[in-house]
């Protein structure tokens, strides 16, 4: 359908713009609904916030070595 040149390239991509249009609103959509949602979440239900001062899981927190 387009020539195996850079000039078949940049039209194949010209072409594609509209296509690229709707994929980029639906993917910010879905953005704005997950993260909105969630927020949302925290809100309501506080125990999905995160604890300030709280330390962040790790391995080295959470392997179970015994004291030496």
């Amino acid at each position: 359908m387009y020539p195996k040149t850079i000039a078949g390239l940049i039209s194949c991509y010209v072409a594609a713009l509209p296509f690229f249009r709707n994929a980029l609103l639906g993917d910010l959509g879905y953005t704005a609904l997950l993260f909105g949602g969630f927020h949302l979440l925290e809100r309501r239900f506080g125990v999905l916030k995160q604890q300030t001062g709280a330390r962040p899981v790790t391995l080295a927190t959470t392997s179970r070595a015994r004291p030496g």
